[in-house]
């Protein structure tokens, strides 16, 4: 570590300008990739490896091309049954039908687009009513119901909030569009959005908010436009900070103006260290993703939160070295040169031991079994590495180069460029210097007390995961998914899908079971019921409904050559049928069909083997995903009694598999972030001083503040979600980053006052606690801007990182300090008297140069 970080401020301050060329060839390089990054908000990508997963990517790579995709409109006011509700319902099947045309999904099952008022439209039609007057819309709705087959009432009922549609606030379009219409998923995103669009346009009475599945996956410029947005506003308060943490102190030589201009470099020197290291770990992001070396996946909502981890870590880093520059500077006048070089041995190796300690807290999220997880902690190892690199570089080098210049000049005020000790950040580092020396057997056990009561709470913290979390508040689908949720139980475009694959599924015995599978669905809670049966999509429903629907020559001569190889009329095949050629001949005929059966002999790198999907409306928001799984894993047995394999899956599915990981992994991850940590500290204590147990000691404080963020977490309600589970990384980061800053402050200032602890600490407090504690204020008020914004996710991210910032300040002000006087009074035989006490009393307030 000391020669890695000696040989890069050597490097940097024997030829500043070089490094600096370099650094911005590289930047250049790789900020050359990051156009190739593009945001993914899958549900896969968020979800451990199962069953499930697998078979729901199957399932796309099997069918997607020729299923539904589904489309909602949450229409909202007053009353939605009204003259006003059957204009806007009007209007949105008129623009659905001029910017979809044959692209809605128009054979078979409810119509292409359904809306609440489509009774109360139908009767108007009939009756030729000119719905632009006004209407009595109630009394068409009944008119309407009367007129309306059994099957298509219910859905109509189905899609009005409450029990009476006379004062409805909320009704339901759902609109099904045919996949195989669209050339891609991107395709079918931008269709969906125009059309969004022209409703927008059209200026309706009543408010309306989209939603698909689809349109959350693929989320649009205004969380990445939030994310910059908050970034901004969090490097703007930063600096803000910083002003106050480097600020030079006028003096004769460096005047007013000369102190402003050396504190807006030291500060432009260290945002600028942090946005390259940004730039770099996003263009390696690309270079280690699925286009290139494959190592992360795309870039996903919780990896977004990586430029602001970056810029947290980097300032305290950036401060860090100016602190000790100024004070090689200051402590025996030199060159600039000289005092640069010497970073490497002193800050450089607390730095790059931060760095490694960091990283590993970041690395082992691979443990979790969530590869947007897995991919943050890679991200974010990389990242911390680059701000590092960065730091050494162009902080040393930019400031070599400054001063050297000024010193060529005559203008280099050695003794006016430090804050004064007696600042406000070295005041409250020191505030628990008396208590350390004086009770640290008491401090410890009143730490220990608190956290034995935050790991109470840390055991009932809940998890939850939900990816329109990452929508910003004002994003319609947002305000959809909660009016489904309120009003429609989650709405009616959950599907859960069954997968059936197996040497026997092109055998008669399997496809009638299927229809066993839905005569076991009847009536079960959390499945979606029309005219007392599951709305639900299987071989046998599509074989029987394309022979009732066979238009043209080709359709009818197909129903006939499957009839003949066994097909009955109610879609059930005789014993002695030939499947795979009834699926053959009605699947190259009627394109539903392809929907539900697949006969394998695709491409080589994907599924070969004949499939069938069973596709079931459900409803696990309302319900719970345990009650649908339960019903469906019940209905099952016929088909597993056939030895073919059938697997449920669906988002829903999916999310809640990710809920119970992110739960079951987070006391797991924590113990193995800590005992990593701890055995490296040990590993290079032991090396460098023979005091492995030092290590422990370090890391002893980080594990208080670990549980105690739990333990706030817990009283303020914020649960674990997938950028909160990733909280115990981040803490043992920034915890073990103060700690170790402190621990080897305190281990070279022992050495230096010849075993006298009090001054030691003293000096270690007043000079690194003063940084740390500069450091923890620029972070906190850096991230207290996310509580300001309007992703969730963000938000709690936001809360508790100032939860964990201001818990490591106390660590390192009260609890390390008393470990240190312990760990003291063990290696060193000179004891703490009441005059060294007295002494640094008086020391503390005195002003003396960093």
């Amino acid at each position: 570590m000391s020669r890695f970080s000696a040989w890069l401020t050597r490097l940097s301050s024997s030829r500043p300008a070089a490094v600096l060329v370099a650094v911005a060839a590289v930047t250049v390089t790789l900020a050359s990739f990051i156009p190739q990054a593009e945001l993914s908000n899958d549900s896969t990508a968020f979800s451990p490896d199962s069953d499930e997963v697998e078979a729901l990517n199957e399932l796309r790579d099997r069918f997607e091309d020729t299923s539904t995709a589904t489309l909602q409109i949450v229409v909202t006011g007053d009353d939605v049954i009204s003259a006003d509700g059957l204009r806007v319902a009007a209007a949105i099947v008129a623009t659905a039908e001029s910017s979809f045309g044959d692209r809605r999904r128009a054979t078979g099952g409810p119509p292409p687009v359904a809306t609440s008022a489509d009774p109360a439209i139908a009767a108007a039609d009939a009756a030729g009513i000119d719905l632009a007057g006004e209407v009595d819309a109630d009394r068409l709705q009944q008119q309407g119901l009367d007129l309306f087959d059994p099957g298509r009432a219910e859905l109509a009922a189905q899609l009005v909030a409450g029990d009476d549609p006379r004062a409805a606030d909320a009704g339901l379009v759902v609109i099904q569009l045919d996949r195989s219409a669209f050339a891609d998923e991107n395709a079918l995103i931008d269709g969906q959005r125009a059309f969004i669009d022209d409703i927008d346009r059209a200026d309706l009475p009543l408010d309306t908010s989209p939603f698909s599945l689809e349109l959350v996956r693929a989320p649009d410029d205004s969380f990445q436009q939030e994310v910059a947005l908050l970034f901004g506003l969090a490097a703007v308060i930063i600096l803000v900070v910083l002003s106050a943490v480097l600020r030079a102190r006028r003096g004769p030589k460096l005047g007013h103006l000369g102190a402003v201009r050396r504190s807006l470099a030291d500060m432009a020197l260290s945002i600028g260290a942090v946005i390259v290291a940004i730039i770099w770990v996003q263009g390696l992001g690309v270079l280690l993703g699925p286009s290139y070396a494959g190592l992360v996946g795309e870039p996903t909502p919780p990896t977004q939160i990586v430029p602001i981890l970056l810029l947290a870590l980097g300032v305290d880093y950036a401060i860090h070295t100016h602190g000790r520059y100024r004070e090689e500077l200051v402590a025996t006048p030199t060159r600039p040169v000289d005092a640069s070089a010497r970073l490497g041995s002193t800050v450089g190796v607390a730095l790059t031991l931060s760095m490694i300690t960091t990283g590993i807290g970041f690395l082992t999220n691979l443990a979790s079994p969530l590869p947007a997880i897995q991919d943050l902690g890679i991200t974010a190892a990389v990242g911390i590495f680059c701000v590092l690199v960065t730091i050494l570089t162009i902080v040393v080098a930019g400031r070599t180069l400054l001063d050297r210049r000024a010193e060529r000049r005559g203008l280099l005020a050695v003794d006016e460029i430090a804050p004064s000790e007696a600042s406000p950040f070295a005041r409250v580092a020191t505030v628990g210097l008396r208590p350390a020396l004086r009770a640290p057997v008491a401090v410890l056990a009143v730490t220990g007390a608190v956290t034995v009561a935050s790991l109470v709470g840390f055991t009932q913290l809940e998890t939850e995961f939900s990816a329109t979390d990452f929508l910003p508040d004002g994003d319609p689908s947002k305000a959809a998914v909660v009016a489904l949720e309120d009003s429609f139980d989650g709405g009616l475009g959950e599907t859960t899908d069954v997968l059936v694959t197996g040497d026997g599924v092109l055998s008669p015995e399997v496809h009638n079971a299927t229809i066993d599978v839905a005569d076991r669905l009847v009536d079960e809670v959390g499945i979606v019921q029309r005219l007392g049966r599951p709305d639900m999509v299987t071989p046998s429903s599509e074989l029987e409904l394309a022979q009732n629907s066979a238009r043209s020559d080709e359709q009818t001569a197909a129903v006939a050559a499957a009839r003949a190889a066994g097909l009955l009329a109610d879609g059930t095949i005789a014993l002695d049928g030939d499947v795979a050629t009834i699926y053959s001949e009605m699947a190259s005929a009627f394109p539903t069909v392809s929907a539900v059966v697949d006969l394998g002999g695709g491409a080589d790198d994907g599924p070969s083997g004949p499939a069938i999907r069973l596709s079931v409306l459900t409803q696990s928001e309302a319900f719970g995903v345990e009650t649908v799984v339960n019903a469906l894993d019940s209905a099952l047995v016929p088909l597993l009694d056939t030895g073919v394999e059938a697997i449920a899956t669906s988002d829903a599915i999916i999310t809640d598999q990710t809920t119970t990981a992110m739960s079951d992994s987070s006391v797991s991850g924590l113990l193995i972030t800590l005992t990593a940590v701890t055995a490296l500290l040990a590993l290079v204590y032991g090396l460098r001083s023979g005091q492995a147990g030092l290590g422990a000691l370090v890391v002893a404080p980080v594990a208080a503040v670990v549980l105690n963020t739990f333990g706030l977490m817990w009283i303020f309600g914020i649960p674990f979600d997938p950028i909160t589970a990733i909280m115990s990384s981040l803490v043992v980061g920034v915890g073990v980053d103060f700690c170790i800053h402190l621990g080897e402050r305190f281990v070279e200032d022992l050495e230096v006052a010849e075993g006298d602890i009090a001054a030691a600490l003293g000096s270690a407090l007043r000079h690194t606690g003063a940084a740390l504690a500069g450091s923890a204020t620029t972070t906190t008020l850096g991230f207290a801007v996310l509580l300001f914004g309007s992703i969730l996710p963000f938000q709690r991210l936001g809360l508790v990182t100032i939860f964990a910032m201001i818990l490591s300040l106390l660590a390192v002000v009260f609890v390390l300090p008393a470990a240190l006087v312990l760990y003291g009074r063990k290696v060193s035989s000179r004891p703490v008297a009441s005059s060294d006490e007295q002494r640094l009393d008086s020391d503390v307030s005195q002003p003396s140069p960093v």
